[in-house]
């Protein structure tokens, strides 16, 4: 379980990392392109449009040179996030969870469910799927239900009840 809490923790970083890049990657297109970058931005995209700017200033060089040090860094970044999704798709079915079965959850939540709230999950939520579909009220009374007998931590508590209605 501590595995699947450094995997899902590992991975949600990344992400964050992604955007953060990808949000300093749409402020330097912004100065080098009139109108800026379209609002999803693969890094492949990004690459196309940068090499058709060829700026004269020192600092729209700079801008550029940047720029592609991030184009890079995103490459990067999803090639990682890319192994810590294929590792979780094999750790979370590796230890018996049955979560990624439910719809709207798949290994990186299911990882980060596990991990946080570690097998109290199971013996707690039976027939959980069978509730959300049927009355989501019902369902979020059991999620709450569950929620305050289980001893977890208030941030893991959060963070798992959070996915857990996703899934309802």
């Amino acid at each position: 379980m501590v595995a699947l809490r450094l995997l899902a923790d590992r991975r949600d970083e990344l992400g964050v990392a992604r955007s953060q890049t990808i949000s300093r990657l749409h402020r330097l297109l912004l100065e080098l392109l009139p109108g800026g970058a379209k609002k999803v931005l693969s890094a492949a995209q990004a690459m196309e449009m940068l090499a058709a700017i060829r700026p004269r200033d020192i600092a729209g060089q700079t801008r550029r040179r940047l720029a592609a040090e991030l184009i890079t860094e995103l490459t990067r970044t999803g090639k990682r996030i890319k192994t810590a999704e294929a590792e979780l798709k094999e750790l979370v079915p590796a230890i018996g969870s049955s979560l990624p079965d439910l719809r709207g959850i798949g290994p990186s939540g299911a990882a980060r469910l596990l991990g946080d709230v570690g097998a109290l999950i199971v013996p707690r939520l039976p027939g959980i799927a069978v509730a959300g579909l049927a009355r989501p009220s019902r369902a979020v009374t059991s999620l709450t239900w569950w929620a305050a007998g289980t001893g977890v931590t208030w941030p893991g508590r959060g963070r798992a009840f959070a996915r857990l209605l996703m899934a309802v």
